[in-house]
């Protein structure tokens, strides 16, 4: 499989074939014409009857298929070693559809962002590792000791489609969170609520992100106390 880069995210892709390898949770940041040009790279459509290894730990992949973020005639392999994704171009393609359909059926109908968990993958698959990812932060002489913080993110994922990046992620107690959008270029600071009552399934859509522009965000943390922890700024196209 040949090593390139779409939506800044590194794919592994084989041009016999046509299928692709994503690093943790990149296939959901990837645009559908991403999807649509990895999908035509390919001599011809074969799918190989052998067990699927990961071709980065060389372990088997699970197939994910019939759950709530992917759709029944999709499947998708999973590795449970580098947490990547291993699918065909055909089902590449069936599973981006589905997700910017569901993206836009909720925007449409302006539903709950709760409602939005189904198009979030990684909420299946991915634990976030957050042991240099989270700062401590003092507000009102009180703080959230660090052992603390690191247990609060459970998952974390962000879904690209069209002009919507949806951005969510568990916490393992009900807290209220906020995120602040940062742009290198012009310094500007955006705050926006997630979750204005303690939860502990937190999620956004943010609108008109310009791709251009290099974003960075950060989530705040807060308990009913007023303690809370913030995460470092990362960038919106990690």
């Amino acid at each position: 499989m040949k090593s390139s880069s779409y939506d800044s995210q590194n794919v592994l892709h084989c041009s016999s074939c046509g299928a692709s390898f994503f690093e943790e949770n990149g296939i959901n940041r990837i645009t559908f014409d991403s999807a649509l040009k990895l999908s035509q790279e390919k001599y011809r459509s074969f799918v190989s009857p052998k067990e699927k290894v990961c071709p980065k730990d060389f372990i088997p992949l699970t197939p994910i298929s019939n759950s709530e973020a992917i759709p029944s005639h999709v499947i998708l392999f999973f590795c449970n070693g580098c947490d990547g994704v291993f699918v065909y171009p055909d089902d590449l393609l069936k599973f981006k559809k589905a997700q910017g359909a569901k993206i836009d059926y909720y925007k449409s109908w302006s539903m709950p962002f709760a409602s939005l968990k189904s198009v979030l993958i990684v909420f299946l698959i991915v634990v976030l590792s957050t042991g240099t990812f989270l700062t401590i932060n003092t507000i009102q002489n009180r703080a959230l000791y660090r052992s603390e913080a690191e247990d609060l993110f459970k998952s974390l994922s962000i879904t690209r489609s069209g002009r919507y990046i949806l951005l969510g992620f568990r916490t393992s107690l009900p807290l209220k969170s906020q995120i602040t959008l940062l742009n290198t270029r012009t310094g500007k600071r955006i705050i926006r609520t997630i979750s204005s009552e303690p939860k502990t399934i937190h999620q956004i859509v943010l609108t008109d992100i310009d791709k251009s522009e290099d974003m960075r965000y950060r989530i705040s943390l807060s308990d009913e106390s007023g303690r809370m922890v913030e995460t470092v700024y990362k960038s919106l196209s990690q």
